[in-house]
């Protein structure tokens, strides 16, 4: 990943490094999707779904884990130590823009979590089992399950989207204490010229005493 930035202000080993990450992340949101919600119903599902023409997750689900598996990427990338030193790769890139690009993924998996949840309750009927295979009954209780389900998806996600973007991830890296501007702290040197001005601006007081 090393090298000059040539292409946007990326080296060609980072740019292709972010492609790569972006290519997986698609594809972790694909296989999701059409391979391992499927099975993941088959196994915990009581019973064939009413409309069982779409087995499939929604759409939704693979673009949250597509925004996921990309805002991770790139912050374990990003990731540097106190001194400002990277951790776990030298990425030669923009910051500010994949600063930028971080927090989108992380607001649309955010949205998309809620999205994908509400749109999740539809597969309630899976889980429905009444005696005597009544038809009618179970569309009556999947019909009741999926409103209680929709209203407390809203309400539960008002609340969490407007607690978790105001307050997005922190970046891995931290800045050491003292480099904050307006710190408190001090070196030892800087603090020891403090105290010997303090000292001589009191001295002639003393001395009139």
């Amino acid at each position: 990943m090393d090298g000059d930035a040539t292409i946007g202000g990326f080296s060609t080993g980072t740019l292709g490094v972010v492609i790569v990450c972006a290519a997986l992340s698609m594809g972790a949101g694909i296989l999701s999707r059409r391979m391992i919600f499927p099975r993941l119903m088959s196994v915990f599902s009581k019973i064939e779904r009413i409309d069982s023409e779409n087995v499939f997750a929604p759409k939704s689900l693979r673009w949250m884990v597509v925004f996921f598996a990309m805002w991770f990427s790139l912050d374990w990338l990003s990731a540097t130590d106190e001194m400002g030193e990277y951790v776990n790769a030298a990425p030669v890139w923009d910051a500010n823009l994949i600063d930028t690009v971080e927090q989108i993924a992380w607001a649309g998996f955010i949205l998309l979590v809620l999205l994908t949840a509400y749109r999740l309750v539809d597969y309630l009927d899976a889980f429905i089992v009444v005696e005597g295979d009544n038809m009618a009954a179970r569309r009556s209780l999947a019909s009741v399950a999926e409103s209680i389900g929709r209203l407390a998806v809203v309400v539960v996600g008002f609340f969490v989207y407007s607690r978790t973007v105001r307050s997005q991830p922190q970046r891995s890296h931290r800045r050491s204490w003292n480099h904050w501007p307006g710190s408190s702290t001090c070196s030892a040197g800087l603090c020891g010229e403090r105290l010997r001005g303090h000292l001589d601006n009191r001295r002639p007081a003393v001395q009139r005493r």
